[in-house]
């Protein structure tokens, strides 16, 4: 099967799917921790491309970001600098922008034709350019574009560019290399900006562990023989995994932890699974544990 590259940019989701990674019955990961760990586990770390408009937002308490610049995350409380917030957003504007989408042939059958040299393009079409000639070595080719993207322009990016509505050329010129160029569209898309709002949640790591103790903290205890064995084991070890089938003694153990609130927790009672993360006291230590039950009665 020929692979095919499309890169995801403003108002485009990639979607990867992944064949044949069979999940066990029941899976149980357990990690003590300290406060450290804990605020870590528990937090959001800042990616490279979202650090100048975090350090923007904590700095100024708000931030507007268009759809197609790096966003931080709300979802999760986020550690920045040695503090920690949690971010919320809003639509501040929405525009109605034009979307092409733009394809690079890495292998043409025939190249005569207009032609541009990728340095003389302007600097919004080098860029796009640019980065679908990264994918070049690792998508097998074939016939038509081998990778493509769907951008959106504002009215001024329209103008500054040559790629679009219409380009001019039908191939680009790169290191004695000829790519073959193709662009559909307009398609008229409805482009957001937004307002982001931070609030200082924790002042260090010590603080917000702190703060999770107090929310989700539990005692596990009056285990039978045989719960107290597997998450004895599953300290020791690190983990307990049971591919065909969860143990009656599992499905017990995994039923007192799934009572207590969980800081993450997804569940489908339809399909009989549930899968979520707790913090829970046993004999005196603090433990992170992850648990997957894939042989769930819904209760």
């Amino acid at each position: 099967m020929r692979r095919r590259t499309f890169l995801a940019t403003a108002a485009t989701a990639l979607g990867v799917s992944l064949a044949g990674c069979a999940e066990p019955a029941a899976s149980l990961y357990v990690s003590a921790v300290d406060d450290g760990e804990l605020a870590e586990r528990a937090s959001r770390r800042v990616g490279n491309r979202t650090k100048p408009v975090v350090r923007d937002l904590v700095a100024n308490g708000s931030a507007t970001v268009p759809e197609d610049e790096p966003r931080p995350n709300t979802d999760k409380v986020t550690e920045f600098e040695g503090r920690y917030y949690e971010f919320s957003s809003e639509v501040a504007t929405s525009e109605t922008r034009n979307s092409y989408t733009v394809g690079l042939d890495y292998d043409p059958p025939d190249t005569e034709g207009e032609r541009v040299e990728l340095s003389k393009l302007p600097r919004i079409d080098r860029e796009l350019l640019t980065e679908l000639l990264e994918f070049k070595d690792e998508t097998q080719t074939g016939e038509g574009p081998d990778a493509g993207t769907r951008r959106v322009y504002s009215t001024a990016d329209e103008e500054a560019s040559e790629l679009v509505p219409n380009p001019a050329f039908e191939f680009v010129d790169v290191d004695d290399e000829t790519y073959g160029i193709s662009v559909d569209g307009p398609e008229e898309t409805e482009f957001e900006t937004y307002r982001y709002t931070a609030e200082e949640v924790a002042g260090s790591a010590g603080e917000y562990a702190s703060q999770i103790r107090d929310e989700y903290l539990f005692t596990l205890s009056g285990l039978s023989d045989a719960e107290r064995s597997l998450f004895e084991t599953a300290v020791e070890d690190g983990s307990v995994r049971q591919e065909e089938e969860a143990t009656e003694e599992f499905q017990s153990l995994a039923g007192k932890i799934h009572t207590h609130e969980a800081f993450e927790l997804t569940e489908d009672r339809s399909s009989g699974w549930y899968s979520g993360q707790w913090l829970l006291e046993y004999e005196g230590t603090a433990y992170w544990v992850r648990l997957t039950l894939n042989d769930w009665d819904g209760e």
